[in-house]
């Protein structure tokens, strides 16, 4: 809940700021703010948005869930099969 709150904290006091310098600005220069403001407002929409679907989800981004593929192992080669003959002689 701590990142929702920070972000509709941020987002309000960016509309503060928005909303101050559009009350000071001359009308050509209102205009350029309004445009300047609803771009930036769009970005700082997208965050807050971003932000608030990371707090719901808790922060799960799926990476967890990909399959592990073990190593690849060479078959394992029996040994070639060796016989040995003793011979015993009484003399």
């Amino acid at each position: 809940m701590g990142s929702i709150t920070k972000a509709l904290v941020a987002s309000m006091l960016m509309a503060q700021a928005a909303g101050a310098m559009a009350a000071t600005a001359t009308p050509d220069d209102a205009a350029a703010a309004a445009r300047s403001n609803l771009a930036g407002g769009i970005v700082v929409g997208t965050i807050v948005l971003a932000t608030i679907i990371v707090a719901a989800t808790g922060g799960n981004d799926g990476l967890d869930t990909v399959a592990i593929v073990p190593p690849i192992v060479p078959p394992i080669v029996p040994p070639i099969a060796t016989t040995t003959t003793t011979a015993t002689t009484t003399r």
